[in-house]
């Protein structure tokens, strides 16, 4: 899996059959021991680091973490997920305050917003399945939903707009 900092650079960990973890191909001595409320103790080699998970998005996709008393935003994407950003195709989509449109053609799942809401950062705006996936595109800025032309049920077309954010 693909671990992606705050400062945009990454980190790949991977682990085999025998439980061996590999941080950038390099094997590593790796230990985390979940203790309570979302607190967690990581040994990584000889290095004892505390770990608070804060927050978490509905896909687990996106993590609110307190490591060694800094508090950081961590993506977390699997092969599939660096494979369907490769193409273009990310399972979680987010948007500005600005128009949204359709990345790519499928059926709208659900409108998670109604017109005039106010939303806040990481706030879920719609749900639309393309090529049997579910993205969720979310806001990537607080604002107001501005119109909705699209309900549950439509199928769209890439590029279609599905709201705007004023």
């Amino acid at each position: 899996m693909e671990i992606i900092l705050p400062d945009g650079s990454n980190i790949q960990v991977d682990s085999d059959k025998e439980g061996k973890w590999y941080v950038n191909g390099k094997l590593e001595e790796i230990d985390v021991v979940k203790l309570d409320d979302g607190r967690y103790h990581v040994m990584l080699g000889h290095r004892a680091i505390p770990v608070t998970l804060r927050d978490s998005d509905d896909k687990g996709k996106l993590f609110q973490l307190d490591v060694a008393g800094r508090s950081d935003e961590v993506s977390v994407l699997d092969r599939y997920d660096s494979l369907l950003a490769e193409m273009g195709l990310d399972m979680t989509l987010e948007v500005g305050a600005s128009d949204v449109k359709a990345p790519m053609p499928g059926l709208v799942l659900d409108v998670l917003v109604a017109e005039g809401q106010s939303v806040s950062k990481g706030d879920s705006l719609l749900i639309l399945e393309a090529m049997k996936m579910e993205n969720v595109i979310k806001a990537t800025d607080p604002g107001v939903v501005g119109s909705i032309p699209v309900k549950k049920g439509d199928s769209v077309e890439k590029g279609t707009l599905l709201l705007s954010m004023d």
